[in-house]
């Protein structure tokens, strides 16, 4: 199943109800929160979206009680920019394939109430309809029809969280736990983001850091956010720990100048070395087209090494020392096999269950 970074950080911290229940308390209407038995939620193992949608969609769904029913809580966390004007229309999908799947599971039951929340973290706030009824085209109906008309189509709508609406400190005052506020910290404020933008936000968050790795069962914690912020920025993890360690009692000023240069520096290393052998290559050749030629083949190649030596050092981190077999597997593995060991890192449960 494909996924992205995105998916799996957010899977692997709010797959746990004790940290999902505080996501669900700031993002749900203040009556239902009131209503609803948060030490009654369970994770329900189960996934609806499309293969086709999963690197834009990742989804949880969740029971709980509410007052004497179990209701069901879908949360879906979207990637992108919340300008898919049919968002609400894809969810109604899902919702129905939940309730389809309850019916054949449970089919003297009546169907259980599904609360559908989206989670958005994007570059710009969430723009889409969240109800059914505004995607319908109702413009051209006569007036006397159309109360009529709208009583008889779906009445459905959703529930918003929208990151990119809030504030870095409300972010950060949303959840209790520390995992979670680096999650939505994370999740919002990093992708896209260019090195030194990046490495101030670390900076901000080198208490929360501090926090995580403090707490020695934790450590798989620690591990989940380094290879996070390793795929979506493509920094050294060993750099991102050497940036929280740094930090503490030096000046603000001095540590974006001891590090600026390097994560600057950081981002063209693939080109650099991609270059250094392309004009090897294209200089055995002969030929200006076999030093292009050349030149390109050596940054995919520069690429591959840097992926398998990324994926090896966060492995170890991990897992300790890979085996002689898993470590020949991964010196032989394609690109493609790389992309999907990282994607599946942060919810590994063992080096040999990752590299299948």
């Amino acid at each position: 199943m494909t996924s992205t970074p995105h998916d799996s950080f957010f899977t692997y911290t709010f797959r746990h109800p004790a940290r999902a229940r505080q996501l669900l308390r700031a993002a749900l209407p203040p009556d239902l929160v009131a209503a609803i038995d948060w030490d009654s939620l369970e994770l329900l193992p189960a996934t609806f979206v499309d293969e086709g949608l999963r690197t834009q969609f990742a989804d949880l769904l969740f029971a709980a009680r509410c007052g004497g029913e179990r209701v069901l809580i879908y949360v879906l966390i979207e990637h992108k920019s919340g300008e898919e004007p049919r968002v609400v229309f894809q969810i109604l999908r899902y919702v129905i394939r939940i309730w389809e799947q309850h019916a054949r599971d449970y089919p003297r039951e009546p169907l259980p109430p599904i609360l559908p929340l989206v989670v958005h973290h994007g570059d710009k706030p969430w723009s889409s309809p969240t109800s059914l009824r505004d995607l319908l085209g109702t413009d051209g109906v006569p007036p006397m029809a159309m109360d009529l008309l709208l009583c008889l189509q779906p009445d459905f709508r959703i529930a918003v969280l929208d990151l990119a609406g809030v504030a870095e400190d409300d972010l950060r005052r949303m959840v209790d736990d520390t995992l979670a506020k680096l999650a939505v910290l994370c999740l919002q404020w990093l992708h896209g983001a260019d090195g030194a933008a990046i490495l101030e936000r670390l900076l901000r968050w080198c208490d929360l850091f501090d926090e995580l790795r403090a707490d020695h069962d934790r450590g798989q914690d620690v591990g989940a956010v380094c290879s996070y912020v390793t795929m979506v920025t493509e920094m050294d993890p060993f750099e991102i720990l050497d940036i929280w360690k740094y930090h503490r009692g030096r000046p603000l000023m001095e540590v974006i100048h001891h590090f600026g240069k390097p994560i600057q520096e950081s981002y063209r290393r693939g080109w650099d070395e991609g270059e250094r052998r392309g004009r090897i290559a294209g200089r055995e050749v002969g030929l200006q087209d076999g030093l292009e030629q050349g030149i390109e083949q050596g940054i995919q190649q520069g690429i591959l090494e840097g992926k398998r030596t990324l994926l090896h050092q966060l492995l170890r981190g991990r897992f300790g020392e890979l085996p002689e077999d898993l470590a020949q597997r991964l010196t032989e593995a394609s690109t493609r096999d790389l992309d999907r060991w990282l994607q599946g890192l942060l919810t590994a449960r063992s080096a040999g269950e990752l590299l299948t």
